[in-house]
């Protein structure tokens, strides 16, 4: 049996992702749209606030290993994939900002729940090496939270660079 998130994750990288994405955006209903939008636009607003790295990313500019795991907190998110979320279950019906992280996999909590998602890792969630910091990448409404080093950086979070 194929891994649905994996399979996801290819779509994800598919040169015609960004088309297809524009095709289902036509075919939904204008008003979750542009729920999805407001909550894109709030998820960039608390990003920006938090100080630290982030970037907001097309999916297809990610590493592999980065889009595998934001497409599959996506999954979570729209329960299409097992997971847990936090007790305000948010869900694709309600857009909303939501935060993941790569040290809590298959979890996706409201930004007020955001503490439940623990301590980072301290090792870079790329290569392994010590002396992380937390760099936020922006994907729509999701926030993805990810522990790397100076060097893997700038393949993670675009400004770094």
């Amino acid at each position: 049996m194929t891994d649905p998130a994996a399979a996801m994750a290819r779509l994800a990288g598919h040169p015609r992702f960004a088309e297809l994405v524009d095709e289902l955006r036509a075919a939904a209903p204008v008003h979750q749209v542009d729920q999805a939008d407001a909550a894109a636009a709030h998820a960039a607003r608390l990003a920006a606030a938090g100080g630290g790295s982030s970037s907001t990313s097309t999916l297809t500019a990610l590493p592999n290993w980065l889009r595998r795991e934001l497409v599959e907190a996506f999954g979570v998110y729209a329960r299409a994939l097992p997971g847990r979320t936090c007790q305000h279950a948010p869900h694709p019906d309600r857009p909303a900002p939501v935060t993941a992280a790569t040290w809590r996999p298959r979890l996706v909590v409201c930004v007020d729940c955001a503490p439940l998602l623990g301590e980072p890792w301290q090792v870079c969630s790329w290569c392994g090496a010590a002396g992380v910091q937390v760099a936020t990448v922006q994907a729509g409404l999701l926030l993805y939270l990810v522990p790397v080093c100076r060097g893997c950086r700038p393949q993670v979070v675009a400004d770094a660079a």
